[in-house]
């Protein structure tokens, strides 16, 4: 063995190592995170009472004694108690004195407590409505399409209803166009009274791209976590309220309407099942009534009763007090962690080179220890020059903008002519190294784990250990509670798989077949950056069985045997990585070494799944893939070598 070879293996073995204490913690902590909360929405609750001819509590009830922890309360608007029939306009004479120039004398009727309230909350939010409670009439002035979607509160009965058959309550502010600050304090102040969970109604957060940083105040005032659909929400200002929001973010997921359309509930809580395992969701929000296929109103409590026996056969805990933050919070790699990963990585990453490029000793030997220094220190450095900065900024100051569309200062908006202040103190810094060391780790394997020299049986160990290695580093740099809450994650701009595999193909040696591999390669990096989509997240998902209670023995075989043969989970072509270590670079072998080492490792980056559930899954097919690798060595003195060089 070459030196260099030596230099880069001892690297990459001590910081992996060094690395797996941490992970050790992590894989301690994944089980303690095991609370999941069943939402179940209210209009649905509505519906479902009203077809079955029983009273909103009563369903409230028996949802309560089937599973469901939690249920939604929308904030009211004009406009949604109008669709829903609590209120309905009425006309009413006009007013001839002239008092107000806004608009003409609208009236709206209802039962008198509704009214009561609208009026205090029109009076105190939008006083030049000049908003009048007369029984169970209400008027104003003004257009009622322009204010029918800003939020009045929350149903203070209703809330007591849930409360009272032992349902946690989740508010759902109402997202409009147009916020302004003392309406959204106000909602939240409201939300706030009846939990610490809060979600938003519409297409935008609450505040949206106005008022943004008042959102977030004024949840942090309350001390409020959000309900952060990552997986099925994707909003204006939904991540930015998630990032200044951590570690108070619970993910949640709601189905659309097209894939409820496609499920019983028995094919949904194999889905709801495999989103809390692969996606770290911990509130499913049920929609039952509207999409779901059903045969009878009262079909949704069967629903919520199922997925919480599926839920809790799976290992997880069902209840009405879901805790925001796990009994001990997830661990986060220190800089010495990520300095071990980075040693790893940078043994990878000159192991990489010199196998690629083949290099003299007199340049592998100063890369190999070059790069093992370099990803061990370069942690350190992020903190000094992170530090130097901080205090550089430490300072406090006023100044103008001639133009601002609102508060929110990393959207780059503009004040007009108004004073507002800056306290660089409080502004987070964000990391960048975990994110360069897991792209570095997932472009280096796939090139060092596939060996030049393919005729040595110590080979094999390359297919071994730089994909495991790999996995550690990202493991380690994608830690913590931001990636653990999809807030933060990998970022690899399609380079960590286009890279390695055209590089890969460019080293085959017959022609048609290296031009054809280039070509896909680049097709499919053009198509996929023109998208803004990794293909290999989608494939690292285990994909739900999705067996619905009607299909046959023989449908349910079929289905069994494209799931196991099915490019899903990517982490089960692992052991491909041996394959091409047994046949070298110069093959196609040697592409599908490359292939599998990339599949194996991409579900380390992402830390809402089990480390132990992908490292199980990654662990089997390596063990199968050491077998195939050993009877390909074996039968290598038996076949001809131009037959070798064409497979």
């Amino acid at each position: 063995m070459k030196f260099s070879r030596f230099l880069a293996y001892g690297a990459v073995a001590a910081g992996s190592l060094a690395a797996t204490k941490f992970l050790q913690k992590r894989m301690e902590w994944e089980p303690t995170h095991n609370t999941v909360a069943i939402c179940v929405d209210y209009d649905d609750i509505v519906d479902a009472a009203l077809r079955a001819g029983i009273s909103f509590q009563a369903l409230l009830q028996m949802l309560t004694n089937n599973g469901a922890s939690h249920v939604s309360l929308p904030e009211r608007t004009l406009g949604r108690l109008l669709t829903n029939k609590a209120l309905f306009p009425i006309v009413v004479e006009q007013s001839t004195d002239g008092a107000s120039g806004i608009g003409a004398l609208q009236g709206l009727q209802g039962d008198p407590a509704l009214i009561a309230d609208l009026a205090i909350e029109l009076q105190a939010r939008l006083p030049y409505t000049q908003a009048k409670a007369d029984g169970s009439t209400l008027t104003f002035v003004g257009n009622l399409t322009t204010i029918a979607d800003i939020g009045l509160g929350f149903d203070t009965q209703t809330a007591q209803i849930m409360q009272t058959v032992g349902l946690q309550i989740v508010p759902i502010v109402s997202a409009y166009d147009w916020p302004e600050a003392a309406l959204i304090e106000r909602s939240i102040a409201q939300a706030a009274e009846y939990s610490r969970l809060l979600g938003f109604a519409g297409t935008m957060v609450l505040g949206h791209e106005m008022y943004l940083n008042t959102t977030i105040e004024a949840m942090q005032t309350h001390n409020l976590a959000m309900v952060w659909f990552a997986e099925s929400r994707h909003q204006r200002g939904d991540w930015f309220v998630a990032k200044k929001s951590l570690p108070n973010v619970v993910i949640a997921h709601q189905w659309s309407r097209e894939t409820l359309l496609s499920f019983d509930y028995h094919s949904a809580n194999h889905a709801w099942l495999n989103l809390v395992d692969e996606r770290g969701v911990r509130l499913c929000y049920i929609n039952f009534f509207r999409e779901l296929h059903a045969t009878a109103p009262l079909e949704g409590v069967d629903y919520v009763h199922h997925l919480k026996h599926v839920l809790e056969d799976a290992g997880y805990k069902v209840s009405a007090y879901l805790e925001l933050r796990p009994p001990a919070d997830a661990p986060v790699p220190s800089a010495e962690d990520l300095a071990a990963a980075g040693m790893a990585v940078g043994g990878l990453g000159a192991a990489a080179l010199n196998n690629y490029f083949d290099l003299p000793e007199s340049l592998a030997i100063p890369l190999a220890l070059t790069g093992a220094a370099t990803g061990a220190v370069l942690p350190q450095m992020e903190n000094l020059i992170a530090e130097r900065l901080k205090n550089t900024h430490h300072h406090h100051h006023d100044h103008d903008h001639d133009h601002h569309h609102g508060d929110d200062d990393d959207h780059h908006h503009h004040h007009h002519g108004h004073s507002h202040s800056h306290d660089h103190d409080d502004e987070e810094e964000g990391s960048y190294v975990p994110k360069l060391l897991s792209l570095v780790a997932a472009i280096s394997a796939p090139l060092a784990a596939v060996p030049a020299d393919s005729e040595n049986p110590i080979s094999l160990l390359d297919g071994i250990a730089y994909p495991t290695a790999a996995a550690i580093a990202m493991a380690t740099a994608t830690s913590g509670e931001a990636y653990q809450l999809r807030v933060e994650e990998h970022k690899g701009f399609n380079l960590d798989w286009a890279l390695p595999l055209a590089l890969s193909a460019f080293r085959m040696r017959n022609k048609g077949i290296r031009y054809a591999a280039l070509a896909s390669v680049g097709a499919a990096w053009v198509a996929s950056s023109r998208h803004n989509t990794d293909p290999f997240v989608d494939f690292d998902l285990s994909p739900a069985e999705g067996h619905t209670h009607h299909a046959s023995a023989a449908t349910r075989l079929i289905g069994d045997t494209i799931i196991q043969l099915g490019p899903k989970p990517a982490r089960k072509w692992a052991g491909l990585s041996l394959l091409g270590a047994a046949f070298g670079q110069q093959n196609i072998g040697g592409l599908l070494g490359t292939l599998g080492t990339i599949m194996g490792i991409v579900g380390f980056r992402r830390p809402e799944r089990s480390l132990q559930m992908t490292a199980t899954d990654a662990g089997k097919s390596l063990g199968l893939g050491v077998v195939g690798a050993l009877l390909i060595v074996l039968m290598k003195p038996f076949w001809k070598r131009d037959s070798n060089e064409n497979l």
